[in-house]
């Protein structure tokens, strides 16, 4: 497994590991695939989800909801499907797999959050996958690992591990974001230079895939070295895309997380800083020539060069560079800090004079906030122009320009 690269699995294996892709082309499919009544892979559901299996609503063009679930936050594009499956269950996407790999539909399939890219909504989809409705963030025993249903957004999944039981996963700063597309990008954010890519904490995937066979099944995959499945859990570390199938449900744990008697809930993911001092730097595009900018974005490639090691001490200070369109009048740089470690705000002003030295002289002031709260205001106050406001946890298609947004302009994964 170790000599296998991840380009080449993702050549050869999505035929055998499973027929159906989170966009692919299953026209040229004529067999009828079976639905396994078994789980393959480790740990039967605890939490009672599959007795129940509960179904979700097929939406049809002359539905009043159909028009809303065939574009997304980038209106731009839009689907035409013969219909928009709403998934709830795995045995629900097992079923919905099979009903398009029999009628030879393409497929896309939807977490819930959003894209600007056309992933999901485009004229060669014929059947939209759409798991928005689950939803569910919680503890399993069974596994000893948290749950996390594709359909969450980041900001509900920070929520329930945080004030549940006060852990958190190192994933992004734009809350409208959905949990299942994210994951399987990789996940990553302001605490990944501290605690990784989310995908480093990823236990378990389970997925509905088609097999060789021609057979609908769900799979549990584990990060186990003895689970025969484990080439499946290792092609959701960071793949994207849907490739290998319907995710409908992940497990995290941190590799790292004792066992045994020693394992708790509370100590199976790492834990966020109590608080945080945010900093956000606007730079007026007026502001900068060729030779700011140039300057600008290499003591920024330079400062992280030279600060990569993971036991660097500055691996707890995170920032990102957002590099907007000159129409949106400025561009920003999103700084971050565990207000706890020793000489936090000498580090954030060090930080500060090494990234601006040469671009500009302005500071603006920065404030320490308790960590649940920064992503919620990490986005710039920006004159009224191109920014797109993150959907948030209850508007999942806004994509609007605005001069004010609860959630951060920085949002790539769905």
């Amino acid at each position: 497994m170790a000599n296998i690269a991840r380009r080449a699995l993702f050549r050869g294996a999505a035929a055998t590991v499973s027929a159906v892709a989170g966009s692919a082309a299953l026209g040229a499919v004529t067999a009828a695939p079976a639905v396994a009544d078994e789980v393959v892979g480790e740990g039967q559901d605890a939490m009672g989800a599959r007795t129940t299996a509960p179904t979700g609503a097929t939406i049809t063009p002359n539905d009043p909801r159909y028009a809303q679930l065939t574009t997304g936050n980038n209106q731009r594009y839009v689907a035409a499907p013969s219909y928009v499956k709403m998934i709830k269950s795995a045995p629900d996407a097992a079923a919905a797999i099979t009903a398009a790999y029999r009628a030879g539909k393409r497929v896309s399939v939807r977490s819930g959050g959003h894209c600007f890219s056309n992933f999901v909504c485009n004229p060669d989809v014929q059947v939209i996958l759409d798991c928005s409705e689950m939803t569910y963030v919680g503890y399993d025993p069974a596994m000893r690992a948290f749950a996390v249903e594709p359909g969450a957004r980041l900001l509900n999944v920070y929520e329930a591990l945080y004030k549940g039981w006060g852990v958190t996963l190192p994933g992004g700063v734009c809350y409208g974001v959905g949990a299942g597309g994210h994951i399987a990008g990789g996940g990553y954010g302001l605490l990944s230079r501290r605690n990784g890519l989310v995908v480093d904490h990823l236990y378990a995937v389970e997925v509905v895939t088609v097999d060789a066979s021609g057979t609908a099944r769900i799979v549990r995959a584990t990060r186990e070295p003895n689970d025969p499945n484990r080439d499946l859990w290792w092609a959701h570390t960071g793949g994207g895309g849907g490739n290998f199938g319907v995710v409908t449900r992940y497990w995290l744990r941190s590799p790292n997380a004792p066992g045994g008697s020693a394992a708790t809930p509370e100590n199976q993911l790492v834990s966020p800083p109590s608080h945080v001092l945010m900093h956000i730097q606007g730079i007026p595009w007026s502001q900068l020539d060729e030779a700011k900018f140039s300057r600008l974005v290499k003591n920024f490639g330079a400062w992280h060069e030279a600060n990569s090691a993971p036991n660097s001490p500055l691996r707890n200070l995170s920032s990102i560079l957002n590099v907007y369109s000159k129409a949106s009048g400025m561009l920003n740089l999103v700084t971050q800090v565990d207000a706890g470690v020793p000489d936090a705000a000498a580090m954030l002003d060090t930080y500060l004079n090494q990234i601006l030295d040469g671009v500009t002289t302005a500071r603006a002031a920065s404030r320490k906030l308790p960590w649940l709260q920064p992503p919620a205001s990490s986005a710039p106050s920006t004159p009224r122009s191109t920014t797109p406001r993150c959907a948030g946890p209850t508007s999942r298609r806004t994509c609007a320009p605005t001069s004010r947004t609860r959630s951060s302009p920085r949002c790539t994964r769905r």
